[in-house]
């Protein structure tokens, strides 16, 4: 009899795991369907066709400082590298057409003087934080986002559409961080539709970024590169208040 318990007992468990492991491969191939559905094909393409800038072409972006009415010296702590350690949400590039504001866009997104100044921003920010709420100092995590619009691509190329495709897709491939599947299981009910989504519509995928940004774990610090915001074709006031919504979002520049 005892052998009779012991063997129902391990069949429940083996039972248990199973159903967990279907559910949890379920949930899985639900997530997957999501990204393929943000998922398209140009998404990058910009950003690939820019040119790979050399580091003493373009390292006075975080060095550069103004000494003087048009002066600049090459030696010291840039504006943009201040930003990135500072707690400031909002930074704006601007130039004439053909100066390579995309190129350097490319360059400070993958340099790694970018990441360094990020982390002793999160880092800082999130001691800061612990303190004022007396609870213990938590480990960071940092994601950096980018899209490149570009005017003479493909509608999602030059729309918001694609910028909300693009930065979702980008936010699920680092699901350790945002946690997608407690993202996603806010939708098995009211929005289970998302997950068979073959046509993305524009409310459709701001609804679910600024759900996601909602539900930010606190201890990820977000860091969203935008290039050539005046190549977006959608509203203007459409596109400011992307910009005013994400600058007024905690831990996130």
């Amino acid at each position: 009899q005892q052998m009779e318990q012991h063997s129902l007992k391990t069949q429940n468990l083996i039972t248990q795991q199973n159903s967990a492991n279907l559910a949890s491969t379920a949930d899985s191939a639900k997530v997957q369907a999501l990204m393929d559905s943000l998922s398209f094909q140009e998404m990058f393409f910009r950003e690939q066709e820019v040119a790979d800038a050399e580091d003493v072409t373009c390292n006075y972006i975080f060095n550069a400082v103004m000494v003087g009415r048009g002066d600049v010296e090459d030696t010291g702590d840039s504006e943009f590298s201040q930003w990135l350690r500072k707690d400031q949400s909002l930074v704006w590039i601007t130039g004439k057409a053909g100066t390579g504001k995309s190129v350097i866009m490319k360059y400070a997104f993958h340099h790694q003087r970018t990441l360094q100044g990020l982390l002793q921003w999160a880092n800082e920010a999130e001691g800061a934080s612990a303190k004022a709420k007396n609870r213990p100092t938590t480990a960071v995590s940092l994601i950096l986002l980018r899209h490149f619009f570009w005017k003479p691509g493909s509608k999602l190329q030059h729309s918001l559409l694609g910028l909300f495709q693009s930065l979702l897709w980008q936010l699920m491939q680092r699901g350790e961080s945002v946690n997608s599947h407690a993202l996603m299981a806010r939708h098995n009910h009211a929005q289970q539709s998302y997950f068979h989504v073959k046509l993305w519509t524009l409310p459709q995928a701001k609804a679910l970024f600024e759900q996601a940004m909602a539900n930010w774990p606190e201890s990820v610090y977000t860091c969203i590169f935008i290039d050539g915001l005046d190549e977006c074709v959608d509203e203007g006031i459409v596109t400011l208040d992307l910009i005013k919504f994400l600058s007024e979002h905690p831990r996130v520049k």
